[in-house]
């Protein structure tokens, strides 16, 4: 019995040592990769309300997927200098375009709201996608899970 409980002990310090150690993914010239020179940080954050049918929201930047986030968390990556362009798949607009600046941190939120319905154009787009201040984004942190 107590080699399960070790076992078991050790698998969950791992696992939490393993979840904390991992570095940003870095994305340069459309490509991804892990590195420490990194550029700028983008806090990108699914506020999506409850859905039938859960999907994730899939950001992209230039054309290419950045990220694939589950309803209520957030993820940080890193993005290199420059233009960016953060949007949804599949979707022209609505977009957010940022001028990347080496060191800086950037907020954005995404989602989907179910309370606007496609049917109904006049009640504004369901899809949202908006820069958010530093301020705007420090209670979504708090309130969201780390993917």
């Amino acid at each position: 019995m107590n080699i399960k409980l070790s076992l078991f002990a050790t698998i969950v310090i791992l696992s939490v040592f393993g979840c904390a150690s991992q570095t940003p993914t870095v994305i340069k010239n459309g490509q991804s990769s892990t590195s420490s020179d990194s550029a700028a940080q983008l806090y990108i954050f699914n506020i999506s309300g409850p859905t039938l049918i859960p999907q994730n929201q899939k950001v992209i930047d230039n054309g290419k997927v950045l990220v694939s986030l589950p309803r209520n968390k957030y993820k940080i990556v890193t993005i290199s200098t420059g233009a960016h362009q953060l949007g949804f798949q599949y979707r022209e607009k609505p977009v957010v375009n940022l001028n990347a600046v080496k060191g800086e941190t950037y907020y954005v939120v995404v989602g989907y709201n179910p309370a606007r319905s496609w049917a109904f154009p006049l009640a504004g787009d369901p899809l949202v996608i908006k820069q958010l201040s530093e301020e705007e984004a420090q209670p979504l942190i708090e309130k969201l899970d780390l993917r």
